[in-house]
């Protein structure tokens, strides 16, 4: 999926901790968001390099993982 310059990412309510990986593992993004029940963001992606990122979203004990590719 091809993104550019933002993302959009569905979630339920709780403290998220999200990290934008670079494809050699490197975090290049972290946020700590606070979401309200089925709450949508939007995380700007345009700081970042062309490439092929990893967005690792961390809600309690559920995880979700989405690669994602930053064009210009």
């Amino acid at each position: 999926r091809s993104i550019s310059p933002a993302s959009s990412v569905r979630a339920s309510a709780g403290e998220m901790d999200l990290r934008v990986i670079n494809m050699i593992g490197q975090v290049v993004q972290r946020h700590y968001i606070t979401l309200d029940t089925q709450s949508s963001l939007t995380i700007d992606l345009s700081g970042l390099a062309p490439g092929i990122y990893i967005l690792f979203s961390h809600i309690g004990y559920d995880y979700v993982k989405e690669k994602v590719m930053v064009v210009r």
